[in-house]
């Protein structure tokens, strides 16, 4: 009725794995937050109370090129690195999935290979906007790419040194295919 997210939140993935748990109160995270890969292995866990990461799996992270963006070489290099809170392999499947949605639609019409490079460009207060350089059939393009599942809201920790937080890149690189045959649903949202 009044449209707030209270109370025990989880997303499994089509295979029924859970993928996030934790707890809302009035749309606000609170407590703890688990993240768990495709195998159901918790990945990374944060406490919204403190605001304090409690654990990550540092193999998740060796997909990514991380970049903290400043002209001072001690924060450059030493800076805690900005994190998704969610499993590495949910946060490229999701933004993989919508890169996919966002392509031009004769690209979609017949099987295509796609190369892309997909960054996240998040600012010193965790908020990301998300750019992708793909190579289609010949061609390099560039496009933004947005979330637009308002169920899930993909928040970053962002980089920090001596309590100060910085501006960072977040990169990986992905190749998929285009089959207007096949559709399936990545993730059910369940609260």
């Amino acid at each position: 009725e009044d449209k707030l997210l209270t109370g025990a939140y989880k997303i499994e993935d089509a295979k029924n794995v859970l993928r996030l748990r934790g707890t809302y109160k009035e749309n606000k995270r609170i407590g703890d937050w688990y993240c768990f890969d495709a195998s159901g292995k918790m990945v990374l866990r944060y406490n919204y109370t403190v605001n304090k990461l409690l654990s990550l799996e540092q193999t998740e992270l060796a997909a990514l090129i991380i970049k903290v963006i400043d002209k001072d070489e001690d924060v450059a290099t030493n800076a805690r690195i900005p994190v998704p809170i969610c499993a590495i392999d949910q946060y490229k499947s999701l933004m993989e999935e919508e890169l996919k949605d966002q392509l031009p639609a004769k690209l979609k019409a017949a099987k295509t290979k796609i190369s892309a490079e997909i960054v996240a460009m998040v600012d010193a207060n965790g908020e990301a906007k998300y750019i992708a350089y793909y190579q289609a059939n010949g061609v390099e393009e560039k496009v933004n790419v947005y979330l637009r599942d308002k169920l899930f809201s993909l928040e970053w920790l962002p980089a920090k040194y001596n309590e100060k937080t910085y501006k960072s890149e977040v990169k990986f690189t992905t190749t998929f295919e285009l089959d207007p045959a096949s559709t399936s649903k990545r993730f059910i949202w369940t609260y």
